[in-house]
This record gives structure tokens, C-alpha cells and sequence, in this order.
């Protein structure tokens, strides 16, 4: 997105200083006094918005991805050593249609202390984060998502912390998960669509946590 604020003196168009804005987004040109642009949002004061992530089914611009797997251009492919020394590798999953609930705990010993109500505090350290997706897979009519499935599928029997990027997640400092379970839930009528809940904890791996 190119933006180009252009600040002009109050008396000379009697508009109490508002910015003139020329910019572009995804290639369709937009120009015009920030206060007669509501539909866009764009007001004195504006602030550019997100870069958007990806686009959608409808071809508009998206936000909130989840990547399950490397996006390392250098080093696409994920791979790893199963229980039996076989090496494995699975693709990195895109998760468009998802939304999580992160829940952040500490870890504090609690000390019960006769002749005095409540317990003495003993803060230790931050826990986990308890990481919920749910999302959905959902393709054209008459045609079941199977490749999607069989896909997170691979991922979720690697025995190794799962790469993420995820803006949600990444603010919390979370750029790995292991995934404790997965359910996929058949729903009538829908055999083109198939909701998945992925739980899974935060994770740093030995590498990163002990170089």
C-alpha cells in the first residue's frame, strides 16, 4: 500500500487542516480530503492500516492467517525423525478460516499458613499457553476436503514443536506449538466442509532455549 499525505495551510481551503490523501490499495487508486472518505475510514488523523496477509475466496484482501509448518522461503520443507529413526516431512498448512483462544498462566506455589485466612503466595515462573483453534476447511460444493485434512493430519503426529506465524500468536511471543489433540467433527450436510479444534501448548525448543 503506498500512501501520500499532503498537508496544506487551513485558509487556503477553509477545511480546518484536514489531509489530502492520495494512495493506492490492491492496484484501485483513491484520492480525496481525509474527513469526505467515511466509507474508507480515512479521517483526520488517519492511521495507514495492516498490510493485508492473503486474499480470500471472494478475492478480497484478508487478515488473521494461521501457518502451521515452516514460511522460511530458504528452508520450506518440514522435516523431522519419527520414534522408529525414519525421517518424515509434512507440508506447511495455511488455516484461512480459523480463530484461537489463548490463555496465559503462572506458576505459584500456594502455602496454606494456620491462624491467618487465605494462602501465602509463591510466584515460580509464567506456565504454557493454552492455545484453542477452531477453524473449518471448506471447498466447493461436492467436494469433500480431504487433501486439507490428511494434511493437518501429518502435522499433528510430528513428534517435534510445530512452527507458527500467526500475528494473533506471535504477540505473545509464541513461534511454536505442540499440538496435544485434534478433532474433527462430522457435521450433516456438510460434505464440503470439515471443522477441526486443535489444542496445543506453547513451546521453545531445546535448540533456541540451550544453543
Amino acid at each position: 500500500m503506498q500512501l501520500t499525505p499532503l498537508t496544506f495551510p487551513a485558509h487556503i481551503f477553509n477545511l480546518q487542516n484536514n489531509v489530502i490523501l492520495d494512495f493506492s490499495v490492491g492496484g484501485t487508486s483513491y484520492a480525496g480530503i481525509g474527513q469526505h472518505l467515511p466509507v474508507l475510514g480515512l479521517q483526520r488523523g488517519y492511521v495507514q492500516p495492516d498490510i493485508p496477509e492473503f486474499t480470500s475466496n471472494l478475492g478480497l484482501p484478508a487478515y488473521g492467517q494461521i501457518s502451521l509448518g515452516s514460511t522460511d522461503p530458504n528452508s520450506p520443507t518440514n522435516t523431522y525423525t519419527d520414534i522408529n529413526g525414519n525421517t518424515q516431512t509434512f507440508d506447511t498448512v495455511h488455516l484461512s478460516l480459523a480463530i484461537m483462544v489463548v490463555n496465559m498462566r503462572k506458576k505459584i506455589i500456594k502455602t496454606a499458613i494456620a491462624g491467618r485466612d487465605g494462602t501465602v503466595k509463591e510466584f515460580i515462573a509464567l506456565d504454557d499457553y493454552d492455545i484453542t483453534i477452531n477453524g473449518v476447511f471448506d471447498n466447493p460444493a461436492g467436494v469433500a476436503p480431504k487433501t486439507d485434512t490428511s494434511l493437518l493430519h501429518r502435522i499433528m503426529v510430528a513428534n517435534i514443536p510445530i512452527p507458527v506465524t500467526s500475528y494473533f500468536l506471535n504477540q505473545f511471543g509464541i513461534y511454536f506449538i505442540v499440538i496435544e489433540d485434534v478433532v474433527y467433527p462430522q457435521e450433516m450436510g456438510k460434505y464440503s466442509s470439515q471443522a477441526f479444534t486443535i489444542r496445543a501448548i506453547s513451546d521453545y525448543p531445546t535448540d533456541v532455549m540451550f544453543p
